[in-house]
Formats: structure tokens, sequence, C-alpha cells
């Protein structure tokens, strides 16, 4: 198995570095085989960049989660993220190596004391129905990704402002220096669309035909069966959407993905099962790759019962036999976690000891907790079976020290339905498999802070404003060890408290066609990479 264990460079930079690096020109993007490109062109092995041979290309790409909306500040999975970024453009973008680079705003310049950006705009970027992306575009895309009614609503937390100064120029103003706001602004919830097909469609049909600027546009679209993105003939960047369809099929399951390969149907797979590695790796052709950027918890509601106390969250972390999910479930391809920010951060440091079983303790926790034969909770999963079955693995621990869970599949649509109700839902928990952002702030606010757009499910203390104002705090400095110390405190303090359980810090696997997409690797937060890859000929 080819493996990319990437060592994350440290990517906190001042304020002076983050103006030069935005006024210095062209674009600049280092490939996975250490080339450089410039001028707009992206470099990528000779391998992965054959000939055009002037027939018609495709990628098709394999998911397994069920997504319902396009819209970029509605999306909720992985997969209709990597649909979002063919779409839809964003101000700036991060490489390779972890870098804000320019996009649609091809520079930049921030005030001294750190809280304004001014975003100085290309003027050659049109959306696909053919209206001008200009700075009233931008200011009416920031009035939707920062709307708290939209699930990715507030994206960034402290942006306070944003203004169009001119046709080609936008001012975005902070509550405080944000050293996260660029790489925020890079994510696909903060894209920027066409304000006049989002006007007319209105939210719910524009996450049916969504609009942007992206190097594809929507073809066709078939939930549950497949989307087509078809190549955008009038993209402004050279080098990118390369291929002239990108087609996106839905799979029950990976035994299904895994017979689409073997027939030459499939040519790139994430959310890999690690039983099918050796499956996958037998098919003439494919590699199978790693990035260690991502983990699975289960996110517990602490305002109802059980979990509204930490003795019941405690002994069910100590019941959990985390040794038969990282070997069985998992096929090895993991280790305990031990906190909630994964190896592969720049941030990372143990919160604490690892996840470990401990029956005598669980045991103890819940007579300590007023209920010593247990409890029973319910679980919110999405139809994924390799999650049912991590769920299913937990059930006979639990059991054993009398813990019953109650296992709730539901489709994405209702999941997310149940997520946003209050927090007086039945649902006690639910899971999360988390894909590494670029900065641990960014997902801690996402999946453990008060202030979190997606936090409607009661994992979090209202009445203690500790951990978010520490989130706060560790965006605002620019001293990469304070910011350490800072984000350090804010993981144990989490961990301890065990309102979010991540049970396993994963190996990220993805499967692709080497003889048909040369060499691949993930994006640096560990997402869909398919914008830059030429395909041979189908």
């Amino acid at each position: 198995m080819k493996s990319k264990f990437r060592l994350y460079g440290i990517i906190i930079l001042t304020i002076a570095a983050l103006t030069l690096a935005a006024c210095g020109g062209g674009r600049t993007e280092t490939s996975s085989t250490g080339a450089v490109a410039t001028d707009g062109a992206t470099a990528e092995s000779a391998d992965a960049a054959p000939a055009d041979s002037g027939a018609p290309t495709s990628i098709r790409i394999s998911y397994l989660q069920q997504f319902t909306d396009l819209n970029p500040f509605n999306v909720n999975n992985p997969a209709a993220t990597g649909v979002a970024i063919g779409l839809f453009d964003t101000l700036v973008r991060v490489d390779d190596d972890g870098n804000v680079i320019p996009w649609l705003a091809d520079s930049w310049e921030v005030s001294e004391d750190g809280q304004t950006i001014t975003f100085h705009l290309r003027n050659d970027v049109t959306f696909s129905d053919g209206t001008p992306l200009n700075a009233d575009a931008v200011i009416y895309s920031a009035d939707l990704f920062q709307d708290p009614d939209l699930f990715l609503g507030t994206s960034v937390l402290t942006l306070s402002g944003w203004e169009a100064l001119d046709e080609s120029t936008v001012q975005f103003t902070f509550s405080q220096p944000d050293v996260t706001a660029l790489y925020a602004l890079s994510q696909p919830n903060t894209s920027i669309v066409s304000p006049t097909a989002y006007e007319e469609a209105g939210t719910d049909a524009f996450g049916i035909n969504p609009v942007g600027s992206g190097p594809y546009t929507l073809e066709k679209w078939e939930p549950g069966v497949e989307v087509i993105l078809a190549k955008n003939p009038n993209y402004w960047q050279e080098g990118v959407g390369l291929a002239d369809r990108i087609i996106w099929r839905n799979f029950q399951d990976g035994a299904s993905a895994l017979l689409a390969a073997q027939s030459g149907e499939l040519d790139l797979l994430h959310e890999q099962e690690p039983k099918d590695v050796p499956l996958f790796e037998a098919i003439p052709g494919f590699q199978v790759g790693s990035d260690q950027t991502g983990w699975y918890s289960l996110v517990l509601n602490t305002r109802i019962p059980p979990f509204d106390k930490l003795e019941n969250r405690l002994a069910f972390a100590y019941a959990i036999d985390y040794d038969v999910l990282i070997n069985v479930g998992f096929e090895g391809y993991g280790t305990a976690a031990d906190g909630l920010i994964p190896p592969g951060s720049w941030a990372y440091e143990p919160a604490g000891e690892a996840l470990h079983r401990d029956v005598e303790k669980a045991k103890e926790m819940l007579a300590a907790a007023g209920n010593p034969d247990g409890y029973t909770f319910k679980v919110s999963v999405t139809p994924q079976p390799f999650r049912s079955q991590l769920l299913q693995m937990m059930q006979s621990s639990l059991a054993e020290v009398g813990i019953k869970l109650e296992i709730e599949v539901n489709e994405f649509a209702r999941h997310i339905e149940i997520l946003r109700q209050d927090h007086n839902s039945a649902n006690a928990g639910f899971v999360v498999q988390q894909n590494l952002h670029v900065d641990p702030a960014t997902w801690l606010r996402l999946y453990a802070g008060c202030n979190a757009s997606v936090g409607m499910s009661g994992w979090c203390d209202p009445d203690d404003p500790t951990f978010d104002d520490l989130l706060l705090q560790s965006t605002a400095t620019f001293d990469t060890e304070e910011r350490m110390a800072i984000l350090h405190e804010a993981n144990v303090m989490e961990y301890e408290a065990m309102v979010v359980v991540p049970y396993i810090f994963q190996e990220t696997l993805y499967t692709w066609n080497a003889d048909k997409l040369g060499d691949y690797h993930t994006t640096f937060v560990g997402g869909y990479n398919y914008l830059y890859l030429q395909p041979q000929s189908d």
C-alpha cells in the first residue's frame, strides 16, 4: 500500500508574511513530486499528465454517503463537499504545503492591527450563468456563509463586517486578530455563489441547481445514483479541471464499489473500508494510499440523561473495547485516541492517556452516577454499513457493564433534521468521522464549541464559556508556542469532560486507478483532490 503520512509543517504565519505572500503576484503550487509550477499551472508527475489525445476523458468517483444539498453553505458530508469544490471557487486556497495562495482574490492586505483584510479581486471571472463575479457577489456570498440559520453559517467566527469598496475590492473586518481567517476563507463553505441564480432559486432550490464559477458545472444529478459534472469551457484558471467530466456514482457499500472497480467502472474511491484494502490492491493498476488526518468519535448530548452526568460519559468511554475497534473494525489502520487533535495536525500533543478499556472503572463510574445497573441510550447514524458495524462492535462490550446502545439508522436528511432539533432530542449521541482541517481551532469549534454552526445537539456547556474563549484566544495570537499552549489547554479540557469520545485516530484510506490517473494524493486536509488530474482517455 502506498502510504503518505504527511508531517504537516506549522502553518502559523505573521501578518506581514501573509501580506507579502498575497502581494507576490502569480500563483505558485508545489506538487507531490516536489516540482514547482507558476502562472496558474499546476505541476504533476509525468504519469499524471499524459499527452492529450483529444478523446473525451472522465474521472469516475465513488461515494457512499447520501446527500441532498449542493448549496455550499448547507453541504453536510465529505462527498457533497467534494462535489462542491468542482462547482465553486473561494477567495483564496491552500496548497499542498499548507500555504494560503491567491485564487479569486489575486492579492490582499492585512491591517497593522490584524483586524481588517482588504481583498483585490480578479477582473476576468464570471459565473457559469454568465454573470460577473465582482465585489457585490462576494458580499452577497458573505451574507450567506455568515448566516446562522444555514447549516454551515457563521463559518468565520470572528468575521464581524464585510463591505464592497469598489467593483473589485472588498474589505472584511474582524472582531479580533484571527490567524485562521484566511484558512477559513479557503474552505468550500465560504464559496462565492452567483447572486442572480441564488435569488431566482432560493436557498433550497439552489442546492439542487447550484451555480458557481468553478472548473465544472452541474450536468446531471440523480439523487442516490450519480452526479455528473461537465467541464466549464470558460473557466478562468489554466491547469484546473482537466477532465471533461467528473462522474460521482453512489454505492450502497464498499462491496459494490469494489465490483465496479474490478469491472473498470470506477477510478477513485475515498471512504475506503479497511477490510477491502487487499482486494483493491489486487486489481491491476490500482493503488491504495493513506493519510493520518482523521478520527472517529461519538458525540454525546450533555443536556439530557444519561450523558448530563460526567460519570456516565466516563463509564461509556471506559467500557469500550478499543482493541476490537482498531484491530477488527479498522484492520489495524488506526490507534487509540489520546485527545481531539490527531497526529496529522501541527498542534498534536496528547491530552492525556490514550483511551483504553477498564471494566472495573466503568462500573465504578456507573455506581457514582447513581445507576449501577447501567443505562440505555440511542445513537443516530447514517446508512453506511461501516459506521453501524463499529457501533455493533461497541454494543457487546458496553453490555458487559449494563450499558445498552440502541442504533437508529437514518437517511442523511433525517439525520440532519435530528441534529437540528432542540437539545432535548431523544438521540443521546451520533457518530462523527472527522478529517483534519487546516487549523485545529476550526474543527474544535465545529464539533465541540457552543458557537458551533452544527453544534445543536448539546455537546457543550452553555453555562461555561471557557472552552469557546480558549478557541478564540488561540486564533488571536500569532505566536506559535502560545497557540500550541492554548489549544492544548482546550484539548485537555474537552478530553477530560469526555463530551466527544474520540475512540480512534484513523488512517484515512483512499484508492485510485494509477494507470489512468497517475500519481494521486489527497488534499492538505485529507479531502478529494481531482481538480488537477489529467486522466488517460476513457
